[in-house]
């Protein structure tokens, strides 16, 4: 195993990516503090379907959301990723717009046109053009911290805000007990996964070096953690810069699962990655058997991942908390830095010259 040491780890994480993923509980415990402060004055009985828009990061803590209500939520929720809302978004429509920058082409796109059609708007921000208009227009603006960098490293905020405000207004039942045993659970977590003198007990750093080198795959199963997989992709992606993928259960078991037949694939030196949680039903549990043998037949290193916690929020952050750390771990044995996104930074300067909102 690849041994890592703190002064390496302080030398390579200028921006001290390490601190914004290890307090993630912390931005629980924060947005709790912060909707307490916000009265949203909506009437549940004129909301008849929900959306939430965003992009990159500012738009996961939505499809986590989404996921994570799928059982229970009994109006339509949709996420919106791009510059157009659909022609059902109007008056009963409640939106979350959600752009951690606030000054992201497609999100203040999507506001202008929101209040166009007389939507319901909550924005979550922690200032530019977003908060600006918001408060221009009277309309919700639920300010966030700033000095996050980047919007992947504020899932904490863009997922809890959202939530407590969908129980203040009854839309859903309480959360408050899962919301303090998730707390609980990424406090202790976040201890484990911190520990570099003894990486043989570190699950994040043991799991970084079995993905060196390697292309990492993740699958998960729908609907309640297929947002999770895609969490660990996107870190992977911009935390440790590498090329990542992922999929999910049962769907890439009807198409996807015929291109392991492809060898050269090999020659990426794959690795898969499933995500598990003992709720999931029967069926799907046999099909990921099934198909872990399958792989094992192809030669394919699987690592099995299950969820901790009682409550359904709990088990979703435990495993998305494993893969935020991991994807640090894996940018530290790269010699990366985690934080700087110098692509996405290039795109954003050269659509801020052409593109109006």
């Amino acid at each position: 195993m690849n041994a890592l040491l703190t002064t390496e780890i302080k030398n390579i994480d200028k921006e001290n990516m390490f601190d914004k993923i290890a307090n993630l509980y912390k931005q629980v415990e924060s947005s709790i503090e912060i909707c307490e402060k916000i009265n949203i004055t909506f009437k549940s009985s004129n909301i008849n379907n929900i959306v939430f828009s965003g992009m990159g990061g500012s738009a996961v803590g939505g499809v986590l959301l989404k996921d994570y209500l799928y059982n229970e939520i009994k109006i339509p929720f949709t996420i919106i990723r791009n510059y157009d809302i659909p022609k059902f978004v109007g008056e009963d429509t409640l939106i979350f717009v959600s752009s951690y920058s606030g000054d992201t082409k497609e999100t203040l796109s999507i506001y202008k046109k929101a209040k166009q059609k007389g939507a319901k708007i909550i924005s979550i921000t922690s200032g530019g053009k977003l908060k600006e208009i918001s408060e221009k227009d009277h309309t919700y603006a639920i300010t966030v911290p700033s000095g996050m960098y980047s919007p992947r490293c504020a899932l904490g905020y863009s997922f809890t805000i959202p939530l407590i405000t969908l129980m203040k207004l009854g839309i859903i039942d309480d959360k408050s007990l899962e919301i303090e045993e998730t707390i609980n659970i990424l406090r202790v977590m976040s201890k484990e996964f911190s520990e570099i003198e003894k990486p043989e007990k570190n699950p994040a750093l043991i799991l970084a070096n079995k993905l060196f080198n390697k292309l990492p795959i993740i699958y998960s199963p729908e609907p309640i953690l297929a947002s999770v997989g895609y969490r660990w992709k996107c870190q992977f992606c911009e935390n440790s810069k590498v090329m990542s993928y992922n999929n999910y259960f049962t769907e890439l078991n009807h198409n996807e699962i015929m291109g392991w037949e492809w060898k050269k694939f090999h020659d990426l030196n794959p690795i898969v990655i499933i995500l598990n949680d003992r709720e999931i039903g029967e069926r799907i549990q046999k099909t990921i058997k099934i198909t872990y043998s399958l792989l094992n037949e192809e030669n394919v290193p699987i690592e099995q991942f299950w969820s901790k916690g009682k409550s359904l929020l709990s088990r979703i952050f435990s495993l998305l908390y494993l893969g935020d750390f991991t994807s640090f771990y894996l940018a530290m044995l790269y010699n990366t830095d985690p934080t700087p996104i110098k692509k996405i930074e290039t795109l954003r300067r050269i659509l801020n010259k052409n593109i109006k909102y």
